[in-house]
């Protein structure tokens, strides 16, 4: 059956091709709680996913972002990976994409030279860093990637998460992601 839920995280890869596109790590099309995974080796992906009947499915990952699968329960979709989006749209519609890589290590762009630590679960999150006086501080992460911050001394704060590297606060401040 083709995917109509999944999710994903994280990002690395074995044997991918120079040049070539990457695609590990998880995706989610938002309406699932358990992600869908995807490892791969070389042009070949595999996806997985507890919980869909479809998983495992096997395919290969072409260098214009095309992926057709080749076995499991995805045989009859096609999808197509846009890497400056960072989703997947596979041709019955539906739509991955990797969730915002919010958790580890970030530094302010101005002030504080001690990095502040973001732990996540779920959307909630804590930001701790202990040479400021609003550590630690908790919050939601939306899907439209603002942040509201719920206790500390950043709750009088809005931010807005780009998906990657950098937040940007309501205040002209700024943090970018380190680690």
């Amino acid at each position: 059956m083709p995917p109509k839920h999944s999710h994903g995280h994280g990002h690395g890869h074995d044997a991918v091709p120079t040049g070539g596109p990457c695609v590990v790590g998880s995706w989610t099309d938002g309406t699932v709680p358990c992600p869908s995974t995807i490892t791969q080796k070389g042009t070949q992906i595999t996806v997985t996913n507890p919980t869909q009947p479809w998983s495992p499915s096997v395919g290969t990952l072409h260098a214009n972002g095309k992926i057709d699968f080749q076995s499991g329960g995805l045989t009859a979709l096609v999808g197509a990976y846009n890497a400056s989006l960072h989703e997947i749209h596979f041709t019955n519609g539906v739509k991955w994409s990797q969730p915002p890589t919010l958790p580890g290590s970030w530094q302010a762009d101005q002030g504080s030279r001690n990095l502040t630590t973001i732990a996540m679960s779920g959307r909630n999150f804590t930001a701790t860093n202990p040479s400021e006086s609003w550590s630690p501080a908790t919050g939601v992460l939306n899907t439209n990637n603002t942040i509201n911050f719920k206790t500390g001394g950043l709750n009088a704060l809005t931010a807005t998460f780009d998906g990657t590297s950098r937040i940007f606060f309501s205040n002209n401040c700024s943090w970018t992601k380190v680690g």
